[in-house]
């Protein structure tokens, strides 16, 4: 009888100190993966209007185009960036569209690349986090919206769209063998 009490005492002592380990490597080796859980261009945008493209969208980003510093910076040909809480033209162009806090946050972004130009506008409200793209062809339009940490919805010139969430890898320290690159 007390050989299978103090066998049954090992036993839970080693499940704790694996459940320790476990707890520790993913502490310091966690991995989240991106996974697109839908498709359904006609469903997402239906349910998610806050990912439609629409005029108002277009006509944003047209204005904010037309801001002076968003002009120098697309014709500079230099990757960066144009803050509206720096620049108060660029706050009162968005504030046409956003409300207030939103349009404080709003950031306007250039890339270059081979000829190509990728402006982009990000802002954040109470909840959400959006990101408006114009190019690199000339009238295309994406839009990403994420309403919270781990869920994102994207629609491409309302055409094509898709959500996808982040999700944990258990164990991925441990099949993936992410020790050994240190």
């Amino acid at each position: 009888m007390n050989r299978k009490i103090t066998g049954k005492r090992v036993l839970i002592a080693l499940l704790l100190v694996l459940l320790v380990l476990e707890a520790r490597m993913e502490l310091r080796y966690p991995c989240d993966e991106l996974s697109v859980t839908s498709t359904n261009t006609e469903k997402i945008l239906r349910r998610t209007p806050e990912v439609f493209i629409t005029e108002e969208d277009r006509a944003l980003m047209a204005d904010l185009l037309a801001v002076p510093s968003v002009q120098a910076l697309v014709e500079s040909g230099e990757t960066g960036d144009v803050r509206a809480w720096e620049e108060p033209a660029l706050a009162e162009a968005a504030g046409k569209y956003l409300d207030a806090e939103s349009a404080e946050s709003l950031n306007v972004s250039a890339v270059f690349s081979e000829n190509e130009t990728v402006v982009f506008a990000g802002w954040r409200d109470e909840t959400s986090t959006f990101y408006l793209q114009a190019g690199p062809e000339e009238g295309a339009y994406y839009k990403l919206y994420s309403p919270k940490r781990g869920r994102t919805y994207e629609n491409w010139d309302n055409e094509r769209a898709q959500r996808s969430e982040v999700h944990r890898r258990w164990f991925a320290w441990l099949r993936d063998g992410l020790w050994k690159d240190e």
